[in-house]
């Protein structure tokens, strides 16, 4: 996902920057998925897009905003080239979204980013998500991306169009945490939980569903032992702790 505190990586742990590189963020706490893995979900994403976002995985990592313009003028020729391609505009979309005209920096080193909701690079994020999902609106990419972008910026009539784009696809892992995330933005927490188990029952990442449920649970004091387990299985499932605590 999104890594908040890269400084130095590349100096620190080479091997880890450089596989790092070969793989796009899916966002937040979801983790990086292997660019090939992405292209295999529907079908196969250009040498230009594929570039590209390997860029924005470095401009992640290692904030230069160079990188990310760089990524962003390769994915405009490419939306220029080839309009009606679904993949280039949901790319120019994750490249504009993240990247530093909305993502905006206010710390040197650039450590920590706050969000612009009315730059002209989420204005155009937006417009690019929505064409990715009128050429495919069984884009589940494109879904996931747009129920980021509407949940990062607070917006309720978004995050109702972001979730109506959700349920029209496979209720499953990822879309069911997107779905969840939205749920607890709007705060309907029933919707929350249930979306979180049943993520956590279909691929989706166990830690973060368990976390989720958490933060619905420990805000009841009647449900707080159960919020605090969750939590810990959160944490146990995330770093691997084994055997989880009973």
């Amino acid at each position: 996902g999104l890594i908040e505190h890269p400084q130095g990586l590349s100096m620190r742990h080479p091997a880890a920057f450089e596989g790092a590189l070969e793989s796009v963020a899916l966002g937040d706490a979801a983790g990086a998925v292997a660019l090939m893995e992405l292209a295999q979900q529907h079908g196969p994403a250009s040498d230009t897009v594929r570039l590209a976002l390997r860029l924005l995985r470095r401009y992640e990592l290692e904030p230069v905003r160079s990188t990310a313009y760089r990524a962003r003028w390769e994915l405009q020729r490419e939306v220029n080239r080839r309009p009606d391609n679904a993949w280039a505009q949901l790319a120019l979309a994750m490249v504009l979204r993240r990247g530093p005209d909305a993502h905006v920096r206010n710390s040197d080193p650039p450590t920590y980013w706050f969000v612009d909701p009315n730059s002209l690079a989420s204005t155009h994020a937006l417009r690019a998500l929505r064409r990715a999902l009128e050429l495919d609106p069984a884009f589940e990419l494109a879904g996931i991306e747009l129920a980021r972008f509407a949940a990062e910026r607070h917006d309720r009539a978004l995050q109702d169009e972001a979730d109506a784009v959700l349920a029209r696809l496979e209720q499953a892992g990822e879309v069911l945490l997107q779905r969840a995330a939205l749920a607890y933005e709007r705060g309907d927490l029933d919707a929350v939980l249930r979306y979180a188990s049943a993520a956590g029952r279909t691929g989706g990442d166990a830690g973060r569903a368990a976390h989720m449920r958490a933060m619905v649970l420990l805000l009841d004091p009647a449900t707080h032992a159960m919020g605090a387990a969750a939590y810990l299985d959160g944490v146990h499932r995330e770093h691997h702790l084994w055997p989880a605590p009973t």
